[in-house]
């Protein structure tokens, strides 16, 4: 018995293969990425006061101020309050540390 070795499609151009096998993998992914979303943790989800941002900075209040004021982390505005992810603060630490910013980082 002999076997297929492989699969030969007929009346179809090669450009329109492509395009098929390109949509059939975008419409693959997209059903993967949509059924799997990526979970982040709940912890860095969380708004935190400006005292418990510094706090997990450690650094005082008018060193975080500069940061904010500086645009190096940003802050959401909730009326009058200002709160932090702690996601943004964390992606923030990562930039700064590539960055010339560490005169907020060292204590003087």
């Amino acid at each position: 018995m002999i076997r297929p070795t492989g699969i030969f499609l007929t009346g179809i151009s090669i450009n329109d293969h492509e395009a098929l096998l390109r949509k059939i993998f975008q419409e693959e992914l997209a059903s993967h990425f949509i059924n799997f979303p990526l979970k982040k943790d709940k912890e860095e989800e969380e708004l935190i006061t400006k005292k418990a941002a510094a706090q997990f900075l450690k650094c005082s209040l008018p060193t975080l101020s500069a940061l904010v004021r500086d645009g190096i982390i940003p802050c959401h505005r909730l009326g009058s309050n200002i709160r932090f992810l702690k996601s943004e603060i964390l992606a923030s630490l990562s930039i700064v540390r590539n960055k010339k910013h560490d005169k907020y980082l060292t204590n003087k």
